[in-house]
């Protein structure tokens, strides 16, 4: 947690906790298909979480740079980002996350 964002998560299998060291908000305990570290790369925002495997886990890993080279490569994808992103941000941070898509 704290970390600048560097790279977007997806859980291929195993079970992992997602903790919140300030204690602000809940642990979730997530599974395979789980998508985490989106937020952070979006809005450019440190991490709040931190990750750690609760079974044996195969986690993938799409850095910052892959991650902008593929919305860039297919707006589709951007688009969709765009419009999944907008219910769980903020207004500030929606700006600043479709701003970023758009670069």
């Amino acid at each position: 947690a704290g970390d600048p964002p560097s790279a977007l998560y997806i859980l291929e299998r195993g079970q992992m906790r997602l903790s919140d060291p300030s204690g602000a908000f809940g642990d979730i305990s997530v599974g395979a298909g789980a998508v985490f570290g989106d937020m952070e790369l979006l809005t450019g925002k440190a991490a709040t979480r931190t990750a750690e495997a609760v079974t044996a886990a195969t986690l993938w890993t799409l850095s910052a740079q892959a991650f902008a080279d593929l919305t860039m490569q297919y707006p589709e994808l951007r688009a969709a980002l765009s419009q999944e992103l907008r219910a769980p941000l903020s207004l500030e941070d929606q700006k600043v996350a479709i701003e970023r898509l758009r670069q």
